[in-house]
């Protein structure tokens, strides 16, 4: 396969159409709560964790189970969404020494204003695909998460926003996140984190500016200036002047980084075998291509690939950030926004 193929490879395929949908799902929902009911500190890590304790999934290690993650990485966002008000613990009524994980009062008012804000978003998919095309997608969905054990085993007091069409792609989504990162680990990237994915799958051949990353994620300069950071200290990618922006950088995939891409290739070609044996081939076509008019349809293909940024105001906005200093170029922002 030539370096053209592989790249078109990288950018059309099934894992990434789920992520960017989940993605959009998940951060969509999160600005509706915050703007229409006043919701701070809301995290896309969240949503599994309400969703499979809202289940009735009370114990932390059959919680860690369903999420496929270890106690300990469970017990963090446990203990920053107990922190919230969002659950607590109890002590077991049978032994009356070990805890169970309770949503609280306000733990069920977030998720019943998640499901109203779901809804919405929702309703914005039903408005580039056919309802029916939609529908099929989300029984797909829902067989690829039972015939791999994917969806949280449902108990007494279910929470009604549980099983929804963003619960089903969400949990294939990070199945396939974790399936790429074990075979990539098993072929001999063994420094490579989840994380990663917010800046390896927004490069292009050309080079990608982190600033670029940075407004599509939604992630702070920081945050992707670590992950860029890591990438390059374990090899995989370099930073080289923009030669439309001299003052800003690009980062572009090494040598090795190259190697991780054609291997990626041939990762998403098992995947995308182990949901077409889930399927059939003919079911997983449809699911291919809904998928894909919801990518284009909400244009998170021009998101991820396109165009957005003007060069020529990239380096106006510079300009005026040198002139005016930080504090003022804010201030500027706010009065252009209002």
């Amino acid at each position: 396969m030539n370096n053209e193929a592989i790249w078109f490879r990288y950018r059309n395929n099934l894992p990434r159409l789920l992520l960017a949908i989940t993605r959009h799902i998940h951060t969509e929902t999160m600005r509706i709560m915050e703007e229409n009911k006043g919701y701070k500190g809301l995290r896309v890590s969240f949503a599994p964790y309400m969703s499979t304790i809202g289940a009735g999934n009370t114990k932390l290690s059959t919680l860690a189970k369903e999420l496929g993650i270890t106690k300990q990485a469970a017990s963090q966002t446990l203990t920053e969404l107990e922190r919230m008000g969002y659950i607590t613990r109890i002590t077991s009524a049978k032994d009356g020494r070990s805890k169970q994980l309770q949503i609280t009062p306000r733990g069920v008012s977030m998720l019943d204003d998640g499901l109203l804000a779901y809804q919405t978003v929702e309703s914005e998919l039903k408005q580039v695909t056919p309802q029916a095309e939609l529908k099929s997608a989300s029984e797909s969905l829902r067989s690829i998460c039972l015939q791999l054990n994917l969806v949280p085993t449902i108990s007494e007091g279910t929470h009604p926003g549980v099983l929804t069409l963003g619960v089903f792609i969400s949990r294939v989504s990070d199945f396939a996140q974790q399936q790429l990162m074990h075979l990539a680990v098993l072929k001999g990237h063994s420094s490579l984190k989840l994380s990663y994915s917010h800046v390896l799958s927004l490069l292009r051949p050309s080079g990608t500016r982190l600033q670029d990353i940075v407004r599509i994620r939604g992630l702070s300069k920081q945050a992707i200036s670590i992950i860029a950071n890591e990438l390059s200290n374990n090899g995989y990618l370099e930073r080289r002047p923009d030669p439309e922006l001299p003052r800003q950088q690009r980062v572009h995939l090494t040598n090795k980084g190259y190697e991780l891409i054609r291997d990626s290739v041939g990762f998403v070609d098992q995947l995308d075998q182990t949901f077409s044996d889930s399927l059939g081939e003919v079911r997983f076509s449809e699911l291919q291509r809904c998928l894909s008019n919801i990518y284009v349809g909400l244009k998170l293909d021009q998101l991820e690939f396109g165009d957005l940024f003007d060069p020529e105001l990239e380096k106006h906005a510079q300009e005026l950030h040198d002139t005016l200093g930080p504090e003022r170029a804010r201030s500027l922002g706010r009065l252009l926004l209002s």
